[in-house]
């Protein structure tokens, strides 16, 4: 499963959780702010809408993510 996102992307960790759904986790950059990204797909590879309407979500504050 690949999803575009601009900039440079890394894709740190992946894994399949409770409802079948895969949380796909990374990061991206562009210029010098660093990204965090989170998609989350359903088992069949396509992006999960019920997560953030999209199927994905970018942190650019990353105070509070633990």
């Amino acid at each position: 499963m690949t999803t575009a996102i601009s900039g440079s992307n890394v894709r740190h960790i992946q894994w399949l959780y409770k409802r079948w759904k895969i949380l796909a986790a990374g990061s991206s950059s562009i210029g010098v702010t660093e990204v965090m990204n989170l998609v989350r797909y359903n088992i069949n590879g396509s992006l999960d809408t019920s997560f953030n309407h999209t199927g994905y979500s970018d942190f650019s504050n990353w105070s509070g993510i633990h």
